[in-house]
């Protein structure tokens, strides 16, 4: 088993002297240039600004409306998802509304995750484990936003893929100040349930050999197969339904929108500076941090009922049959010895996506 390598590049990792950014002069968060840093890849503001702003509390110059998380008020990324209608091989399917051609792409979808996951699994038990791994992600992500360190690092990278810690993470530079701390949390969750499920089936070498391989995509399914030999006009119907089960069995990636109804709230809480603070800043004294009477203001508060889009994908299994490990001697149903991941939140990497595939020109914000 093996995650699909989505990104060339994985989440930013964070320097040995990570700790060293948020320091208790402020002469030296100046030299930090009066932002959390959260990685030396992250930290990349220029020299003059920390200059001009000598006299400047730390948290001035960073505003946590530029982290890219979806505001309770704003509208959702992706409005109207363009799905792929079938492609000629499979023109048949056209035939039917798109909206029905979705259905049965769904119900495939549901039908296979329940075949090798057990329906004593899917859909139930797995919408609350979506819901409760949901909290933990959020929570170590505002763990790792408070206080970057290789350890919240770690721990976020157990629970979310590298393509969404570099599209939500790999944006929080600039966004928070040396001392602020972030919520992200869900206080109340009313519902949850089963949105798009992505199905990926065949060799996953036919994203990066599509000279070798020929890729169907239709709705949410993506089926991968080694190209005939001979012109596909000559190939002969057992020949490809062949070549096609053959594909099928190469590999297999899930992935699957949860939709869950919730108060999302989203708190940037900062220590007040007092005026005796603010001259002992201005002087370029030492100020303390984390005093037991310190008081916080709140920077940004927003919450609200709505539904937060999770995406969950499984490893890319190769073969396809490695997503089941076994069977219970007793009940008979899979066993299956793997972690789902969040790959997605709100849209996030969709969004980025499509408009890197000139797909999303249309699509709301």
């Amino acid at each position: 088993m093996r995650h699909i390598n989505l990104t060339r590049r994985g989440l930013l990792q964070l320097s040995s002297n990570t700790h060293s950014t948020i320091k208790p002069t402020i002469r030296r968060l100046q030299q930090n240039h009066h932002q959390r840093c959260f990685g030396t890849s992250f930290c990349r503001l220029q020299q003059n600004e920390s200059l001009s702003s000598d006299k400047t509390p730390s948290h001035k110059s960073a505003n946590p409306l530029q982290f890219p998380w979806l505001l309770s008020t704003a509208s959702p990324r992706i409005k109207d998802y363009p799905y792929i209608k079938a492609p000629s091989d499979w023109a048949f399917l056209n035939i039917l509304p798109v909206k029905m051609q979705h259905s049965l792409c769904q119900w495939l979808g549901h039908r296979m995750l329940q075949l090798n996951m057990g329906d004593t699994y899917f859909p139930d038990q797995f919408l609350v484990g979506a819901s409760l791994g949901t909290r933990k992600a959020l929570e170590s992500i505002s763990e790792f936003l408070t206080h970057p360190s290789d350890t919240s690092m770690k721990n976020v990278n157990q629970l979310i893929a590298p393509t969404l810690g570099q599209a939500l993470l790999g944006k929080a530079e600039g966004s928070f100040g040396v001392h602020d701390e972030i919520s992200i949390e869900l206080p109340q969750i009313y519902d949850a349930r089963v949105g798009d499920i992505w199905v990926t089936l065949g060799n996953v070498d036919a994203l990066e050999n599509p000279r070798q391989y020929e890729t169907l995509r239709w709705m949410t399914l993506v089926v991968a197969m080694k190209k005939s030999a001979v012109d596909e006009l000559e190939e002969p119907f057992a020949d490809y339904r062949k070549r096609v089960g053959k594909g099928l069995m190469e590999g297999a990636h899930v992935a699957i929108d949860v939709e869950i109804d919730a108060d999302v709230r989203y708190q940037v809480m900062r220590p007040t500076i007092s005026d005796d603070q603010q001259h002992l800043e201005d002087s370029d004294s030492v100020l303390t941090e984390g005093k037991p009477d310190a008081k916080h203001e709140v920077v940004l508060f927003d919450e609200g009922r709505r539904t937060l889009l999770v995406r969950f994908e499984s490893p890319y299994f190769a073969p396809a049959h490695a997503m089941v490990s076994g069977r219970d001697e007793y009940t008979g149903e899979p066993i299956n010895d793997w972690n789902w991941r969040i790959s997605d939140i709100d849209q996030l990497v969709e969004k980025q996506n499509l408009d890197a595939d000139g797909d999303g020109s249309d699509i709301d914000e």
